[in-house]
């Protein structure tokens, strides 16, 4: 939880940076294409509803994701869809050794509005594009894995949203 809300917060300070595309990750475009859509195309299984974003949350199918996608290194994916049933937040896990592959990739279509690439600790880059939509891009220096998430600024804002409310809720009851 606190990984993901870190995430967020970094997401939505950058709120009012300059765009560059519109990025269509897995060939999905957030805010438009539609659970329907996305079960149609790669299939999913349901994870159930997560109330931090008020969001309908389901797994991709891996197979599918790298047979479609040309994704081979995938290990995990998963996406969140809001009650109209519009794709809001794709979350991608590779292994680590990817970071620098998906870096370079993603520099050549978006400029970075954040970039830490330290050597000890966490590597982070941070992308705006049109539409609202952020592209964070995280290798933590405690795992194995990379974590790619592309989401809607509405879908921060929810989830941040939420994550306030909670912390003013626990800091209430002390």
């Amino acid at each position: 939880m606190g990984r993901f809300i870190l995430i967020l917060t970094v997401l939505l300070s950058l709120l009012s940076t300059s765009e560059a595309a519109v990025p269509s990750p897995l060939g999905l475009t957030l805010g438009k294409t539609t659970l329907k859509e996305v079960e149609k195309r790669y299939g999913c299984s349901s994870l159930g509803f997560d109330p931090r974003c008020h969001c309908f949350v389901c797994q991709l199918n891996l197979e599918r994701v790298k047979q479609l996608a040309g994704f081979r290194s995938v290990r995990e994916a998963v996406a969140f869809f809001d009650e109209k049933g519009r794709l809001v937040f794709l979350s991608l896990t590779f292994p680590s050794d990817e970071f620098l592959k998906l870096l370079k990739v993603l520099k050549r279509k978006y400029e970075p509005v954040k970039l830490k690439l330290s050597i000890i600790g966490d590597k982070v880059a941070v992308f705006k594009a049109d539409g609202g939509t952020f592209i964070y891009l995280k290798a933590p220096v405690n795992t194995f894995d990379v974590y790619l998430t592309y989401a809607t600024k509405e879908a921060v804002e929810a989830i941040l949203k939420e994550a306030k409310s909670r912390r003013d809720g626990v800091s209430r009851n002390l």
